[in-house]
């Protein structure tokens, strides 16, 4: 029996991560440090939530997460007068993968202006904003030799190939 529990803690915490998380909140308008409060959510593992003070503008916090059920972590801070909130992707680096450089230049014949935007199927490179008529020059660590379908959404949809180098 006891070999059983160890083996179920130790299955249990592979898929766990630890991430230390240190930010500091300021005044939009002002630049100056504020005080107040965080929470920091794990999304899709939401009892393993943080809280704290903000002191000075400056907050840190540990957040132990599930790795299998976590993607997005959101933090909140509240100030006396002021709420907001971020929203991270969580994105682990494939050790197989190399940066790769994709430069497009997207043109669009369209006399109303038009937001245009890239992802990269399979990967976590989504809703990447791109300047139309200008170069860009989208980074993503990309395994070689695998074919990506790369998308493009402006005022339709379309689509090419890119094979990883």
């Amino acid at each position: 029996m006891k070999l059983l529990l160890l083996v179920l803690l130790l299955l249990s915490m592979a898929s766990a991560k630890v991430l230390m998380i240190s930010g500091n909140t300021y005044d939009l308008f002002s630049g100056q440090p504020i005080n107040g409060s965080f929470y920091i959510l794990p999304v899709g593992d939401f009892e393993k939530n943080v809280s704290g003070e903000i002191n000075n503008g400056k907050w840190s916090a540990e957040v132990e997460f599930d790795e299998t059920k976590t993607e997005k972590i959101i933090i909140f801070t509240n100030t006396s007068k002021k709420s907001g909130f971020s929203l991270l992707q969580l994105v682990t680096k494939k050790g197989n993968c190399r940066e790769n450089l994709i430069r497009i230049k997207p043109t669009v014949l369209n006399k109303t202006p038009v937001e245009m935007r890239l992802e990269i199927e399979g990967t976590g490179y989504k809703n990447i904003p791109l300047t139309i008529g200008e170069e860009n020059n989208i980074r993503a660590c990309l395994v070689p030799g695998m074919v990506y379908k790369v998308n493009l959404f402006a005022d339709g949809f379309y689509s090419f190939f890119y094979v990883g180098k």
